[in-house]
């Protein structure tokens, strides 16, 4: 508006003016998604692109400023993300939690908003089968705990007819609160994981069960993938084996360097190496209270 305000009925005509703007803008970039729909519509990784929303949401964080809380204005913009892929093409939540657990249906909802069509499944398998078989375009997870005595996280390593991938992490804002810590989920689907700048990457190493998993971790460690989380898991069928599962604070592609590294340290104890996925690491307290250099701080 031409004036500053000088009265109650002038500040309110503003803010009507500014709600109008704000609404002008969001059909405007409702249009403009419709036309990139129809730019992508032969990309064979479809329409979802978690590194493009984990790069829009940083670069608001970083430029905010004012009392406006950071962890709002990201939950707006999930909503209205959410909303727009839908409008993009059919796009469905698989969500598998066991029972009794947390609620891991918020944690979806919160992310991917409440336009999103989210499904409960019976099983981490279905979930992911929904993916498999255009049911669902993602599926959320529970974050593997340490220990557990019926992973999930070995379906990743299993055959399928689509490979299905890691691509995110929730949620991806860490709550600004004190109390208890919101529940950590993974997000599957079938798009090619892409490097943000800030990630981290699933592995799953398939080993022969001649090395102690300390060796294993320490090689990864000595190789410059020092998993921030790691576990183990071996199967019935096979007693000997045991197939390992390490979230390292990086983006590891497939002709990295410190793969090698670590594949020459520990040799024909490892059968095999696969990436399982990566996702834009969360924002935490650091990013949300404006620390600099926050951005880099790794995830617990």
């Amino acid at each position: 508006m031409s004036s500053e305000p000088t009265s109650l009925a002038d500040m309110r005509r503003e803010i009507d003016f500014i709600d109008d703007s704000m609404h002008d803008l969001l059909m405007r970039r409702a249009g403009l998604v419709d036309d990139i729909r129809r730019l992508k519509q032969d990309d064979a990784d479809g329409f979802y692109r978690p590194k493009r929303e984990a790069e829009v949401l940083r670069r608001l964080i970083g430029r905010h400023r004012g009392g406006f809380p950071k962890s709002v204005v990201i939950r707006i913009w999930r909503e209205m993300m959410g909303a727009l892929l839908c409008l993009q093409g059919p796009f469905a939540v698989a969500l598998w939690a066991p029972p009794g657990s947390a609620d891991y249906g918020r944690v979806a909802r919160d992310h991917f908003g409440s336009a999103t069509p989210i499904t409960p499944y019976r099983s981490a398998r279905a979930a992911i089968s929904a993916i498999n078989e255009g049911a669902a375009s993602v599926a959320v997870l529970p974050y593997p705990e340490k220990g557990e005595s019926d992973p999930w996280w070995p379906l990743l390593a299993a055959d399928g007819t689509r490979r299905v991938n890691v691509l995110g992490r929730l949620p991806f804002v860490m709550p600004e609160t004190a109390g208890e810590a919101e529940p950590a989920a993974l997000v599957l689907g079938g798009a090619t994981p892409e490097q943000t700048g800030s990630d981290n990457s699933v592995l799953l190493i398939d080993t022969a069960g001649t090395l102690s998993t300390m060796s294993i971790a320490g090689a990864l460690t000595d190789a410059g993938l020092a998993p921030q989380h790691f576990d183990s898991w071996t199967g019935d069928e096979l007693p000997r084996a045991t197939l390992l599962l390490a979230d390292v604070a990086d983006f590891v592609a497939a002709d990295d360097v410190r793969l090698r590294r670590f594949s020459e340290a520990v040799g024909d104890a490892v059968n095999s190496i696969v990436i399982a996925g990566a996702y834009a690491r969360p924002l935490g307290a650091a990013e949300l209270a404006g620390v600099p250099g926050g951005e880099n701080q790794a995830t617990p």
